[in-house]
């Protein structure tokens, strides 16, 4: 998160992007966008599922929820971890 702000933010604001691809691309409500893929493709956080599929990639455009998500990572601490390790 940048500032309060969520409106009249940017990337890398989680809030800002969240909101805006719930509006411009049909983002469930469940999920928070966390990171980019660098393809147009978002890394999300499910924030309903408790034991597996915690972290998705989600591209939109494609309107078939079974198709539009693809399994990344099962774990948040997991996924953290891997992202510090790749920047040292």
């Amino acid at each position: 998160m940048i500032d309060s702000d969520f409106i009249n933010s940017s990337i890398p604001d989680v809030v800002w992007i969240t909101l805006q691809e719930r509006l411009e691309s049909g983002l469930p409500n469940n999920y928070i966008v966390i990171s980019d893929t660098g393809d147009g493709s978002y890394v999300v956080l499910n924030c309903i599922e408790c034991d597996e599929d915690k972290i998705m990639i989600w591209t939109p455009g494609i309107n078939d929820p079974n198709t539009s998500f693809d399994r990344y990572y099962s774990d948040f601490e997991t996924f953290f971890y891997d992202q510090i390790v790749n920047l040292i």
